[in-house]
């Protein structure tokens, strides 16, 4: 069980392209630059930054409310959340449930926790559902089936659960999963959304300022197409409208046309246009056409050689082998309803217009999917980064927009393996594994290829994905962590101990990352997972932060002594100790410098030490060696001494047990 906490603000980090990398330091900007995407993608990850260390600030929130209009009881219902702590939005896909249910989060004025169910766990144990204090918890049951029995006991559980910390919870569910009795008094709300066209000119004003949305009420076909979606489509259909505008020209007809055909997906035009391509010129057209759907900006002449390679993977003959004997590049891009400008860079003059030919292709010629997908990796292995981002961006646009991870679940595993492509690998399975409607997919997958990854160079990016996703997930990529450290692959062990060093650093993920590690060690079977753990524990106790307190020490890490003890007696062991000398050397570093409490390190190691004398040898000669490295004895290191001494089962004095 995981909660999700979203931190953002080390995004746009870059890394070198074509190298196998053991640290990872960027996100999903390795697919997504600005500029590169925009629509439902950039408003998945606007709301993901705005979640940032689990808070919103005053700034997103006033963002979210920009567009966010209020279904009808809704502050009726975040009254009621407020007295009765748990709360339920039950409304199908497309409503605006989720957002509805973040605004009330944030109205209560609780943080944000994204709970997730891992692999592993159908029964939803009530332990591992998370509830620290004072937290607000989001926890979706709609990406799930039918409730049980056993689910609807956790549940009832949990809203106790989540009182006695003096916690919220909304859950969010599908009007069949809700049960009909009352889970502990919570406050359910029915969600009825709001009409579709308030959504839309929310969106509209909040996209294109001082814009006269009054000709968009007075279209009775406008009106028609709003009733007939919701507030998900709404917010699409002005997005698309703030992208027509721009090429309008200031032609409000033309700018309502347009913006309802790119809605409807160019629907009737395609249909049209394929119809009447079936002749053996047609097919070339088709080809090329969904060469330029996933290749759009590109220079003409790699989008045809590109068209010819699609065209051989399809056993589909060249429509001019011989490069002069076909027509010229004007005409044959007119073939297609396509430009090219001054700059040779092909495009479709109408707006979505590419993304509605691929959308056109999945669901009309399913065959050709596979082909579609094992043409795009072979492209990115031969193109620029930038070129490989431009195409892992039209993936992940289609892939959100039908709610399908298949396409970034098949691009990440061509991609993955290979040094050249690992980066735009890393960053389609991070932002895929944190979109609600596409994360479990990506995360079962993931799961699938931690067992089992085929090459070390796709292990080592799918700990780099766990090492991005899992500050939101811990205990979810800690689990797929632990396959990963069984590997008798020295490379990617180091991918494992670099992804849980990032992990720790992040205090609301500490808790679950140790107890995890703490978990590995005590493998029964003895599995590699434990001396990688061993090796973490070393690594995160001997991390400090920006001031050289040991992260594990600092004022945010909020990791109970009890826990940190037996950290510690996992680098203290026979046969490991040297993996305690580091960590011995941060702490009393912080000791002596007064970056830390003096008692509170002496309890953590008296604890991890006591009754146990072989641990308490190699704590006490640990710390006088480090005395006599930096030749002064000091005080506090004495006292500290002295703690763990007084646990040495030799000195406790007699008829003591």
């Amino acid at each position: 069980m995981n909660a999700m906490h979203v931190p953002a603000g080390d995004a746009l980090q870059s890394r070198a392209p074509g190298k196998v990398h053991n640290e990872f330091t960027g996100t999903a900007e390795l697919v997504v630059q600005a500029g590169a995407i925009n629509g439902d993608l950039n408003l998945m990850l606007h709301v993901a930054e705005m979640i940032e260390t689990g808070l919103l600030g005053p700034e997103a929130l006033s963002q979210l409310r920009t567009v966010f209009v209020p279904p009808l009881d809704y502050f009726d219902f975040v009254d009621g959340v407020r007295k009765s702590r748990v709360g339920a939005v039950v409304a199908e896909s497309g409503t605006g449930r989720w957002t509805t249910a973040v605004m009330t989060l944030a109205e209560v004025g609780f943080p944000v926790n994204h709970v997730a169910f891992d692999e592993g766990d159908e029964d939803w144990s009530l332990a591992r559902l998370p509830c620290g204090k004072r937290q607000g918890y989001l926890l979706d049951l709609s990406e799930y089936g039918p409730l049980t029995d056993q689910h609807r006991r956790t549940l009832r559980g949990y809203a106790q659960k989540i009182r006695d910390c003096d916690s919220v919870v909304v859950f969010i569910a599908k009007p069949e999963q809700w049960p009909h009795e009352e889970i502990l008094d919570a406050q359910v709300f029915s969600l009825k959304p709001p009409r579709s066209f308030q959504v839309f000119e929310r969106h509209l004003q909040a996209r294109i300022t001082d814009v006269e949305v009054q000709r968009w009420r007075e279209q009775t076909d406008v009106s028609a197409v709003l009733d007939a979606v919701g507030p998900a489509d709404a917010a699409r259909l002005a997005r698309l409208a703030s992208e027509v505008w721009e090429q309008s020209g200031g032609d409000p007809q033309k700018w309502i046309g347009d913006t309802l055909a790119a809605f409807g997906d160019w629907k009737n035009e395609l249909k049209s246009w394929f119809a009447k391509r079936t002749d053996e010129q047609g097919v070339h057209d088709r080809v090329l056409i969904t060469a330029i759907a996933l290749l759009e900006n590109e220079v003409a002449g790699e989008v045809l050689i590109a068209a010819e390679q699609l065209a051989e993977s399809l056993q589909v003959p060249p429509a001019d082998p011989t490069g002069i004997s076909g027509p010229g590049l004007e005409e044959t891009l007119k073939r297609v309803d396509a430009t090219a400008g001054d700059d040779l860079r092909v495009r479709f003059p109408r707006v979505a217009y590419g993304e509605a030919v691929l959308e056109y292709l999945w669901r009309n010629h399913p065959r050709v999917r596979t082909s579609l997908l094992e043409w795009s990796a072979d492209l990115a292995k031969g193109r620029s980064p930038v070129r490989r981002r431009d195409l892992a961006a039209r993936w992940v646009r289609f892939a959100i927009r039908n709610r399908d991870p298949e396409p970034l679940v098949r691009l990440f595993e061509e991609w993955s393996g290979t040094p050249q492509t690992q980066a735009e690998a890393i960053g389609i399975a991070a932002l895929a594994v944190m979109d609600r409607q596409l994360g479990r997919g990506m995360r079962s997958r993931l799961y699938a290829l931690a067992q089992n990854p085929g090459t070390t160079t796709r292990a080592i990016a799918v700990a780099a994905v766990c090492a991005e996703y899992g500050r939101a997930y811990p205990g979810n990529a800690m689990t797929r962590l632990q396959w990963l450290a069984d590997m008798d692959d020295d490379d990617v062990r180091e991918a494992v101990l670099s992804a849980v060093r990032r992990l720790a650093e992040d205090p609301t993920s500490q808790s679950d990352v140790m107890s995890r590690l703490v978990a590995w060690v005590g493998d029964e079977r003895g599995r590699g997972r434990v001396r990688t753990a061993r090796r973490a524990m070393s690594r995160v106790l001997a991390s400090r932060n920006e001031s050289g307190v040991p992260l594990l020490l600092d004022d945010h890490s909020a990791l109970e002594p009890v826990l940190l003890a037996k950290a510690w007696q996992s680098v203290l062991d026979v046969d490991h100790r040297e993996l305690a000398a580091p960590a011995v050397a941060a702490w009393l570093e912080a000791v002596v410098r007064d970056r830390t409490d003096a008692r509170k390190v002496a309890d953590i190691l008296a604890t991890a030490t006591y009754g146990d004398l072989s641990r308490t040898v190699a704590a006490i000669g640990f710390i006088v060696e480090w005395q006599r490295g930096i030749g002064a004895v000091d005080a506090r290191v004495t006292e500290i001494q002295q703690r763990i001494l007084s646990g040495d089962p030799l000195r406790k004095p007699q008829g003591e047990h």
